[in-house]
């Protein structure tokens, strides 16, 4: 009987403490859920600003260079056209992608410029998406990348510049940045991925001679 006590008690003391540990831990969460409904309001309310800035300055009419490559844009529609008029220089750029982009819109959607706007969001968001990404992959903290996600992409879609939001023509260079900082991300992954292998190369190389070494000769 008195083992039985002492058993009962002994279960109630681990009740208490793992009861006392689990309110310690929901008292550490608190703050970091706190600042994630934060991050993800203000993400919400960028998305939405930046949304509402392209509906709101939406036209079909093109704009700017976009007149200047209806020539290549009718040729693109009757499949004239090869890899040389998607890389011709246009003033100091070359709108490789973005002349694609433009065929699309007209091919598929009548040249209303709605898949270029497309573009141009998902873009803004992908870039907010890839530098929340090289935050994770350092850092490996998934509340610190959602606040990078959060601040890139409210800084990404409303903060892009009104020209950027409201012209379709932009979507180069829209894109020019999403580009760009998904190739610094994939250069420095590639180069972390390089040093570890070679790291792990060096360290079986020490192995195996350090077992060699001590074999009985």
């Amino acid at each position: 009987m008195v083992l039985w006590t002492t058993r009962t008690s002994g279960m109630d003391t681990l009740d208490l403490e793992a009861s006392n540990g689990m309110r310690t831990a929901s008292t550490k969460l608190t703050p970091r859920v706190a600042f994630a409904l934060l991050y993800t309001l203000v993400l919400a309310l960028g998305v939405a600003l930046g949304v509402r800035i392209i509906v709101d300055g939406y036209s079909p009419v093109p704009h700017s260079d976009l007149w200047g490559l209806f020539p290549f844009i009718e040729r693109g529609l009757r499949g004239d056209f090869g890899l040389s008029d998607l890389w011709a220089q246009w003033n100091e750029h070359r709108f490789f992608l973005a002349r694609i982009q433009f065929l699309v819109d007209y091919r598929f959607f009548e040249g209303t410029n709605i898949y270029l706007f497309v573009s141009v969001a998902t873009s803004c968001l992908l870039l907010a998406g890839t530098f929340a990404a090289a935050v994770w992959f350092d850092a490996r903290d998934w509340l610190l990348t959602l606040g990078t996600l959060a601040v890139a992409g409210t800084s990404a879609l409303p903060l892009a510049g009104v020209e950027n939001l409201t012209l379709a023509v932009q979507v180069q260079f829209v894109q020019v940045f999403l580009w760009a900082t998904v190739s610094i991300l994939s250069v420095v992954m590639a180069t972390r991925s390089t040093v570890a292998f070679g790291s792990e190369a060096v360290n079986c190389a020490r192995s195996d001679m350090a077992r060699f070494e001590r074999k009985p000769r």
